[in-house]
């Protein structure tokens, strides 16, 4: 993670490059998502985790926050069961317990000495995991430039302890929320894309090792990378699937995106296509606008990251319209065909979406 701190230009980070998006609808995103992006900051407390816990009606994954500012001390417990050794921590005023570490262990069961040498570890950890957040236990940032510069250092430093302590889900829930918190900030860069790597990788590794009770959390940030990443029929999925992302959901309605029909699929080569329609409208004729997505689904065990999608686009008023053929990677939107004012057959776009995937796929198999 050191890397993204070598790779990232000061002069370029924050700089709005619209211009090289608008076509796809990412002018008006470039608008929605920073708005939303100060949501996660609105919590009163400087956790990273703030996202945990926006909707306090619906039943929240577990919050870890900052507590630099106090001299109270959290308390841990630990126990085996089915071989699976479970820290939890609840801090002072609570009644949550709240589950910082899940490791296989072959122990069936500690001891009082066992379990007062587990504690007395989980208290040094737990005090390298907060100096971690010490920018954030500042307060929010007041400017776009210190969230991001205080994000960046956040996940570096988050990252280096998660490296050396990969059972900790604590520090992997936090590194996790920052990252997607640092990908909205770089979405429109080339960093962005390494970002969307590291942020899809944590993911898979937070989904290996969670609790029921974090799959809500998985879910909502699952929803804001393909949000990013402009896969809206599967960012909305994931929305519905996390209850709710108020956020991800104003920001597909804002984009006339929020809305989709199944319309089939069919096999491109390894690659199983999945079609969705947008149902919603444009909300400004001059956009590119997806008419129909084009989902290639990864394997099972791939990352995130590893969607792509094809769309039917178009641009112009009723009656004006251009048709585009266009693939969709990250921030990137690479025109295939250009159709022009009229419209192209369903069987047309399909054969020709169906020999580009099965190309693509091709291409990676022989690298």
């Amino acid at each position: 993670m050191k890397m993204i701190r070598a790779m990232t230009d000061p002069d370029r980070r924050l700089r709005n490059p619209a211009s090289a998006f608008f076509r796809d609808g990412r002018l008006l995103a470039a608008a929605i998502i920073p708005c939303a992006c100060l949501a996660l900051w609105a919590c009163g407390d400087a956790s990273v985790s703030a996202l945990e816990d926006k909707t306090a009606a619906e039943p929240a994954a577990p919050v870890i926050a900052d507590r630099a500012g106090g001299s109270r001390e959290p308390r841990f417990s630990a126990s085996i069961r089915e071989g699976i050794l479970r820290v939890h921590l609840r801090d002072p005023g609570s009644d949550e317990d709240v589950l910082i570490r899940s490791a296989k262990d072959p122990r069936t069961s500690l001891g009082a000495d066992e379990e007062r040498e587990i504690v007395s570890r989980e208290r040094a950890s737990w005090a390298r995991w907060q100096a971690c957040k010490n920018r954030l236990a500042l307060g929010p940032p007041t400017s776009g430039e210190e969230t991001h510069d205080a994000l960046l250092e956040t996940v570096e430093n988050l990252e280096d302890l998660h490296l050396s302590d990969e059972s900790h889900l604590g520090v992997l829930r936090d590194l996790l929320t920052a990252c997607v918190q640092l990908l909205i900030f770089e979405r429109e860069t080339g960093l962005g894309a390494n970002i969307c790597s590291l942020a899809s990788r944590y993911l898979r590794d937070f989904d290996a090792i969670a609790e029921p009770a974090d799959r809500i959390l998985a879910q909502r940030l699952r929803a804001w990378i393909l949000l990013v990443m402009g896969l809206h029929p599967l960012a909305a999925e994931a929305a519905a699937a996390a209850r709710g992302e108020p956020d991800v959901e104003s920001a597909l309605k804002a984009l006339g995106q929020d809305k989709f029909e199944e319309a089939g699929g069919f096999e491109a080569g390894r690659l199983a296509v999945r079609v969705v329609k947008s149902a919603g409208k444009p909300p400004d004729p001059n956009l590119l606008w997806a008419d129909t997505y084009f989902l290639a689904t990864p394997p099972r065990e791939a990352l995130l990251c590893r969607n792509a999608a094809c769309t039917l686009s178009r641009r112009g008023t009723d009656g004006r319209e251009k048709w585009y053929l266009c693939f969709l990677s990250f921030n990137r939107v690479l025109p295939i065909v250009m159709y022009g004012g009229s419209k192209p057959t369903f069987e047309e776009v399909r054969a020709r979406v169906a020999r580009f995937f099965a190309e693509a796929a091709g291409s990676g198999e022989r690298k």
